[in-house]
């Protein structure tokens, strides 16, 4: 995995077993994993090394767990990941195409992936499914991730292009939207959210509404 503070990453693995937690590795066995209060499942999308789907996951979700309000009940939190070869046998993932004209794996489609893993594992508190890449699956616009206000599924990329950054937060972008968090960086954006589903963030007041603000 990766501990990464904007760009910069350093380095650490966890064995089989283990998870991350506040940014340490900590022994959790799947079998205690799965009974989990709040379950995270990810699934993998494209072409993934087995130490990259598990390194990278982790760095992924030691994110978005360090930052949301569960980081002060982490302990009833599980992050779990679909094996490769389970995804690659018993999923199937369609595109959907989207408004700007982008099409990118159905997030529906990612949803009952995870949600049917849960079930052949006997996995019952599954909090939220996210769809991850290593590499960008969207055609045709320059969307890295997306999913829909009151879905609990979503899609997201890790790397960006050109530049081949590696973007371990964009899970965690993602994921706020399914719970009504709107767009930061641009007021445009987070109005017309907000005009559809209220959002659960205003905005921020130290942000200018006629300009880009720096923020999620």
């Amino acid at each position: 995995g990766e501990r990464c503070e904007g760009f910069s990453c350093t380095k650490f693995e966890c064995p089989a077993d283990y998870s991350v937690y506040e940014h340490k590795c900590v022994y959790y066995p799947f079998s205690k994993a799965k009974k989990a209060k709040y379950i995270y499942l990810y699934v993998p999308l494209g072409n993934w090394s087995e130490r990259e789907w598990e390194d990278y996951t982790l760095a992924s979700a030691d994110i978005f767990t360090s930052f949301y309000p569960i980081k002060d009940c982490r302990i009833n939190v599980s992050i779990l990941k679909v094996p490769i070869e389970y995804a690659n046998k018993k999923c199937q993932i369609a595109t959907m195409g989207l408004q700007d004209g982008t099409r990118c794996p159905n997030v529906y489609d990612i949803y009952s992936c995870g949600q049917n893993y849960a079930q052949s594992n006997s996995i019952a508190n599954v909090e939220r499914v996210i769809g991850f890449s290593h590499d960008p699956l969207c055609e045709g616009g320059g969307i890295k991730g997306y999913t829909f206000f009151y879905f609990k599924g979503a899609y997201a990329q890790l790397e960006f292009y050109p530049e081949s950054m590696k973007r371990f937060e964009q899970p965690a972008h993602e994921l706020s939207h399914t719970y009504m968090l709107c767009d930061e960086y641009s007021y445009d954006f987070w109005d017309i959210q907000n005009r559809q589903v209220t959002c659960a963030n205003k905005w921020p007041e130290a942000c200018d509404k006629k300009s880009d603000c720096k923020g999620n």
